[in-house]
């Protein structure tokens, strides 16, 4: 008789040990993910950031060379009409590219979307098929 006390608990010993591997390979599973999510966003940024100074520093010059052109073509006639307008027209360019980005800003996708939707679907795959879910039926008790 003791020596089935003894051989069950290797068993049940093996079990937890198993059952801590694989919460152990999970937990370093979704860190890994995390990780991963993290350099992309990184790298997505940095080449948002590139490309958004490129794209000013040309868009300024350009518009600065623009605005001479034709503040020089009208120089003799209506000068002051001239620079009103295009002041009022950047102006207003301005307003929308601040209301451009932060409605860009409000509207980022979760930081960690990927990892939360693997966690998600791996707690999915841990629930019992019968319907309980632990912790339920103590609350009922």
């Amino acid at each position: 008789m003791r020596s089935n006390a003894h051989s069950a608990d290797p068993s049940l010993l093996d079990t937890l040990k198993i059952l801590t591997a694989v919460f152990g390979a999970l937990f370093f599973t979704r860190l890994e993910l995390m990780r991963v999510d993290l350099e992309e966003a990184r790298e997505r940024a940095a080449t948002q950031l590139i490309w958004l100074l490129a794209t000013l520093f040309c868009l300024g010059v350009g518009v600065v060379l623009l605005v001479l052109l034709i503040i020089i073509a009208m120089w003799n006639t209506q000068r002051l009409a001239v620079l009103g307008g295009l002041a009022g027209l950047f102006l207003s360019g301005g307003l929308l590219a601040v209301w451009e980005a932060l409605r860009q800003l409000q509207t980022q996708p979760a930081l960690f979307r990927a990892s939360l939707s693997a966690q998600a679907h791996g707690v999915a795959g841990l629930a019992p098929s019968h319907g309980v879910v632990p912790g339920e039926a103590d609350a009922e008790s």
